[in-house]
């Protein structure tokens, strides 16, 4: 591990200052409560039923003849006995392979690799009933940064004021503005929701399956290694010495998350939101949610703006305006194009990253999810707090973290066109019913009517348990069980499941 790499992880990131505000008092509260639900969840339930486990374990293996391995290279089986060698230099690294070998034997067997499965599973269901508890707090930090009440209200005083009259050049020029403004934030609402969800999905699944594999790896070890009768002996001293160790991990690792995600919410989520509004703005400017016309000397209408590349024309005074309208193709091609040229962004920034002899090079997620300035943390073990946070960025930085990144976005835009916004393009219609091109093309609804649904539709999706009608008898766990649709669906992809097995080792 490089020293820039390190020197990388302890530097702080900037973040815009934001105000104290209630939301950020109320998700402070959620975040303590988050991290301290892990931190009793892991002693309750990772350290339950150690102890009996690993007396079955040396129970199993007193019972192996001792030339004999069940594991890949852990032991040669030897034709001859062994004769006993002459003192030497080497005697010493000698005497410690058997405890090597027996090590990798023990993390081998099948006892081990039962309960390791075990573990993973309950990290895994952790996972899950964390993020949902989560959901809340995100939901009001992403709508209290787009909100668009202010747009609304002018809006309305607009239309009131010119309710019995023609709009004048002025008024239409200002309903535009306001009209693109609530374009831009509520397109950037629902796709920020999708992606903060995808990536808090991620960090809480690496973090979490961090601390199960540790937790487990060090009891199962411990108790392995330890001789049966000194264990019977001393059990009230080992006893006291493991709570305090566990103790100790538990603090360390809650404070790391209580950083991680007070972050997250305060500083974290307004970068994401930012960067998506301006890529937005720019992807989207043809889009236009009020078309205005102008009439010339021989009343032949023209258009200021559509959805379609046109030259603007000037508005006049004696302008009228329309909502324009819009088809899903062309829609769900706008949405592409916004996760085109943020993940192209993404990616590009992970190269320059791996690249760069710079140690101001950003890196992605982190300045979205994580900090990892924990100089001034005040924890009982500093070397915990180094070793969640080193493991942290090493499996975001791998292939693997890349992979599962990839397909959790994939999956999460899939889910949020077949759940979420295609129905405001097909209302009334059956859910899975075959649609051809010329359906998707000449469906076309005005943009005002997608746009001023979208908060209720996303909501829908991402905040909520999924629809029993749906159900999916054959699943292992109940979709109703789920804190959102989204999370049943990835809680079934196998990147995502090989992303705890890595982070669990």
């Amino acid at each position: 591990m490089s020293a820039r790499t390190r020197h990388q992880r302890r530097r702080r990131h900037n973040g815009r200052n934001n105000p104290t505000t209630l939301t950020g008092i109320a998700t402070k509260a959620l975040a303590a409560y988050g991290a301290y639900k892990i931190g009793s969840w892991a002693w309750n339930q990772l350290s339950s039923d150690d102890t009996s486990i690993c007396r079955e374990e040396e129970e199993e293996e007193a019972s192996r003849p001792d030339d004999n391995s069940y594991c890949d290279g852990a032991f040669e089986i030897q034709d001859h006995p062994s004769e006993p060698e002459p003192s030497s230099n080497l005697s010493k690294p000698q005497q410690e392979k058997p405890t090597i070998a027996r090590r990798r034997n023990h993390h081998n067997s099948r006892l081990f690799m039962r309960s390791r499965r075990a573990r993973l599973q309950k990290c895994s269901r952790e996972t899950i009933s964390t993020i949902g508890s989560f959901l809340n707090s995100l939901k009001g930090s992403i709508d209290s940064l787009t909100d668009i009440s202010t747009q609304a209200k002018k809006l309305k005083q607009l239309r009131k004021t010119n309710s019995n009259e023609i709009s004048d050049n002025n008024d239409v020029l200002s309903k535009q503005e306001l009209w693109n403004e609530i374009k831009v934030k509520s397109i950037a609402r629902m796709i920020s929701s999708v992606y903060a969800h995808s990536i808090m999905t991620l960090i809480m699944t690496v973090q979490i399956h961090l601390l199960g594999g540790k937790i487990f790896r060090e009891q199962f070890d411990a108790d392995s290694n330890a001789d049966t009768s000194a264990r019977t002996e001393s059990a009230g001293d080992n006893d006291e010495s493991q709570q305090d160790e566990t103790t100790n991990i538990s603090q360390s690792h809650q404070e790391v998350l209580m950083q991680t995600y007070e972050y997250f919410f305060q500083k974290g989520l307004n970068l994401l939101v930012h960067d998506i509004e301006e890529i937005v703005q720019k992807e989207l400017e043809d889009w236009e949610v009020l078309v205005v016309k102008k009439y010339d000397n021989n009343d032949d209408a023209t258009s200021t703006g559509t959805n379609s590349n046109r030259d603007e024309v000037s508005v006049a005074s004696s302008g009228v305006d329309a909502l324009g309208r819009i088809d899903f193709i062309t829609f769900e091609q706008g949405i592409q194009s916004i996760r085109d040229t943020f993940e192209v962004k993404f990616s590009e920034d992970v190269e320059s990253l791996r690249s760069s002899s710079s140690q101001q090079a950003p890196t992605p997620l982190v300045r979205y999810m994580l900090d990892f300035d924990y100089s001034e943390m005040t924890t009982n073990d500093s070397n915990i707090v180094k070793f969640i946070m080193d493991e942290t960025l090493d499996i975001i930085e791998s292939p693997v973290f890349d992979v599962a990144r990839k397909d959790a976005m994939d999956l999460s835009f899939q889910v949020l066109r077949d759940r979420g916004y295609s129905g405001l393009f097909f209302a009334g219609e059956k859910e899975g019913e075959q649609k051809t091109a010329d359906d998707f093309k000449s469906r076309e609804v005005p943009l005002a009517n997608i746009i001023t649904k979208l908060k209720k539709n996303s909501s829908n999706t991402l905040y909520s348990s999924p629809d029993t009608k749906t159900e999916d008898e054959w699943a292992d766990r109940p979709m109703s069980t789920y804190p959102n649709i989204y999370l049943y669906h990835l809680d079934r992809i196998e990147c995502l499941k090989e992303l705890g097995d890595v982070s669990f080792n």
